[in-house]
């Protein structure tokens, strides 16, 4: 699963609205993703969300 289905699914599965930081703990919970290689797991799910809004997606 990459970053972005992640993200995708942790927002399919809860209701509401969620910080990158609460996203970030949601898919660390249900082990979505493996952040082993990533230095900056935070940083790059905020600008995942950054770039989900700046394309409309």
């Amino acid at each position: 699963m990459t970053v972005k289905e992640a993200i995708l699914k942790v927002l399919e599965d809860n209701v509401g609205s969620f910080t990158y930081l609460e996203i970030l703990k949601m898919i660390d919970t249900k082990n979505y993703y493996n952040w082993e290689n990533s230095k900056t797991p935070s940083a790059t799910v905020s600008a995942q969300l950054g770039s989900f809004i700046r394309h409309n997606d």
